[in-house]
């Protein structure tokens, strides 16, 4: 059962962004994955500006997201606007049911075929794509991967689910603790004695 639980327990005690994603990549390591992606999205800035959506990791280097996706991939991603026709980032942004990639109907759309075919070619080939809300109601999103797509493998990331939604929430309640941009509110509003009548 320690064994079971220590991987978790590393990620709730880190101290920095470097020591969590650290704790994180052994986590997925241990589970069979080779890599991971986690990126969380606010509905507003502190400021009660709209936020910008940060899943593609253009805000890397600000810790809105923490990964060991290969840096290529984020340049293509990037690149070609993928974050705008991806359907995994669709469907975590409407629903937290997680998503298993190989059990998804084939894509009618041959850019989202594209998207697959060069996350493949990045070692991406395989995985499932969590996803959940939290306190502020900033939506995160987390993707566990494999470079393998054989039906041994697709057994198994079937059978890591709920370890995937586990290592999710104690990765997401680190995040929050340690602070990095996602956790945004907005601030206190005053409102008029009439408005108050009206609501």
């Amino acid at each position: 059962m320690s064994q079971l639980i220590y991987p978790y327990e590393a990620i709730l005690q880190a101290t920095s962004v470097t020591a969590l994603s650290a704790a994180v990549r052994d986590a997925a390591h241990q589970l069979g994955f080779s890599s991971f992606h986690y990126g969380a999205h606010a509905p507003v800035k502190a400021d009660g500006e709209r936020a910008r959506f940060i899943f593609d990791g253009t805000e890397q280097q600000h810790g809105g997201v923490i990964s060991s996706y290969p840096a290529s991939w984020f340049e293509r991603y990037q690149f070609e606007k993928y974050i705008e026709i991806d359907p995994l980032v669709s469907h975590c942004s409407q629903s937290i049911i997680p998503v298993i990639w190989h059990q998804q109907p084939e894509p009618d759309s041959k850019r989202v075929k594209t998207l697959f075919h060069e996350a493949s070619e990045h070692g991406l080939a395989a995985g499932a794509t969590f996803s959940v809300i939290g306190k502020s109601s900033e939506l995160a999103i987390f993707s566990l991967t494999s470079e393998r797509t054989n039906a041994s493998e697709r057994r198994r990331v079937e059978s890591r689910l709920a370890q995937g939604y586990m290592l999710l929430a104690y990765l997401h309640e680190s995040v929050c603790r340690l602070g990095l941009p996602v956790n945004h509110t907005v601030s206190k509003i005053s409102l008029t004695r009439r408005e108050r009548e009206v609501l």
